[in-house]
């Protein structure tokens, strides 16, 4: 650790987590949660980490988010959950995952 937070912002309001969301870059969400960056921080449009997995289409990626706590139900200003961003755009596998009811939470192992 060299003292960079993961939760740093750029001047929008992303964090790296977000970034590596949207470019579906699974192995950095994986480094940046068990660096216990938070899941669900939003930038200046209200977006997240989350919604920006579904509009990468990564299903793994939104697996991994949810097992670390983020929330399904959040809105970005355009007013769209990351559910019904996975509705509209035909995603129905990320549209399944975020149907499942939400699995006890025991720690982020399950995604490693």
């Amino acid at each position: 650790d060299r003292g960079a937070s993961p939760d740093a912002r750029s001047g929008k309001g992303n964090t790296p987590l977000m970034l590596a969301a949207s470019r579906s870059h699974l192995d950095v969400v994986r480094v940046l949660l068990a660096s216990e960056a938070d899941v669900n921080l939003r930038n200046d449009r209200r977006g997240t980490a989350l919604i920006f997995a579904v509009e990468s289409r990564s299903p793994e990626i939104v697996r991994a988010l949810l097992a670390a706590g983020a929330k399904k139900r959040y809105r970005d200003r355009e007013g769209q959950s990351a559910i019904s961003l996975a509705e509209r755009l035909g995603a129905q596998e990320i549209h399944e995952i975020l149907q499942e009811r939400p699995a006890a939470r025991g720690g982020l192992l399950g995604i490693f």
